[in-house]
């Protein structure tokens, strides 16, 4: 079957090619039908092409091969930018319930204009849009300033009667509105959620208990600096320092700091006090901290990097890049991966360390999938089940 579907896609690729060189042939009166005719072929394809990535999305196919989402999937396989790709997969998904539209795009009458503008109506508003207006919008296609009119004035109707009572309010969204006074001097609001809001605090109470420590300390500075002034002051901290790093040369160290507490029992025997995350322990810095029977601190060891400075360079002048299989991500949300696990008497040494996003490094540890280096310091990624995953980009024109 497989074999079949491709065999016929190819002959109609072949053909079209074929269309393309007797399109220089062809007389000036004959121009203007072959243009509409193959815009019409263009249209068809690109619904053939949503159709595909709608059956992905269906099957979870981008979560078997490891992807986040079905957007970069899709964008593996086709050579589009990952936005577009991602907006092809929101466009297969509102046409579920759009028959007319589907329908119509299959027969070649919709491009992309159409399509965005069809399925931006649907998500605005999917309890109003209705196969009636489905039907009246494809009506209007043919003539686009109409069409888009209506387009327009559809998704300004939904909006307003969203916001027209308490129940119709949309989703919250966050937000962070900055604007300049006379003086100079900017003001603004954050808009945060709650998980969003628990990790900008933590990071900036973190730098204000730095600044009351040297504040007490005598740093004159600090003097008549308020709460609120520290807290603005350990934003433009932590912007100032994100722009130092360059983001494709570095990774992020120290990503966690993680205390091995040891207990000692009243037999002398030493043993680890409850577990330790594994896709942490693989780029991390770790102390040791041993606890006696009655809970008194008995030793706390020197921090030591799990990855040294050197190693880390290396690995990342070899790698560039996340290994895993179709990621790019670059080093600065990296970490460095132990191929065999530190805990399972993996050497820390560069012939055992590859780069992994965060998302992948969590996704391997979490789902028992691994990766490993061959002899020459090239990464295989194999499933739980033992097999490699092999990623190959069908995309026009790749090897």
């Amino acid at each position: 079957m497989a074999e079949t579907l491709t065999g016929d896609f190819e002959k109609v690729l072949l053909r079209l090619r074929e269309l393309d060189e007797m399109s220089a042939l062809a007389e000036a009166h004959e121009l203007a039908p072959l243009l509409g005719l193959a815009q019409a072929c263009a249209n068809a394809a690109e619904q053939v092409v949503r159709s595909l990535a709608d059956r992905a999305q269906r099957l979870e196919l981008w979560a078997l091969e490891g992807f986040r989402a079905p957007g970069r999937w899709v964008a593996l396989h086709t050579g589009l930018t990952t936005p577009r790709a991602a907006a092809v997969c929101r466009q297969a998904r509102a046409l579920r319930d759009m028959p007319t539209s589907r329908d119509a795009a299959a027969a070649g009458e919709l491009n992309s204009t159409h399509i965005d503008a069809l399925t931006a109506c649907q998500r605005e508003a999917p309890e109003q849009y209705s196969p009636e207006i489905d039907e009246l919008l494809v009506g209007l296609a043919p003539q686009l300033d109409d069409f888009l009119t209506a387009t327009r004035a559809f998704r300004e109707c939904a909006r307003a009667q969203r916001g027209g009572g308490p129940d119709a309010d949309p989703a919250p969204q966050a937000s962070f509105l900055l604007s300049e006074s006379l003086d100079g001097w900017h003001h603004g609001s954050l808009h945060l959620a709650p998980e969003d809001a628990a990790i900008v605090g933590a990071a900036l109470d973190r730098r204000i208990t730095r600044m009351i420590q040297a504040r007490r300390e005598g740093d004159p500075t600090l003097d008549g600096m308020g709460i609120g002034a520290m807290r603005a002051q350990a934003l433009v901290d932590l912007c100032d320092a994100d722009l130092r790093r360059d983001p494709n040369q570095r990774r992020a160290p120290d990503r966690h700091r993680i205390a091995l507490t040891m207990h000692v029992d009243e037999h002398g025997n030493v043993a680890p006090v409850g577990p330790v995350p594994a896709a942490s322990t693989c780029d991390a810095e770790l102390f040791r901290m041993v606890v006696g029977v009655g809970g008194e601190i008995l030793d706390v060891g020197r921090a030591t990097r799990t990855w040294s400075p050197p190693q880390a360079d290396a690995i990342i002048r070899r790698d560039r890049h996340c290994r895993f299989p179709g990621c790019c991500a670059p080093p600065a949300h990296c970490d460095v991966h132990h191929c065999q696990h530190w805990e399972h008497g993996g050497r820390t040494a560069v012939t055992n360390g590859v780069l992994l996003c965060r998302w992948h490094h969590t996704y391997l540890h979490r789902h028992g999938w691994s990766i490993r280096l061959d002899e020459a310091q090239r990464a295989h990624t194999y499933r739980p089940d033992g097999t490699e995953l092999l990623l190959r980009s069908h995309a026009p024109g790749s090897p």
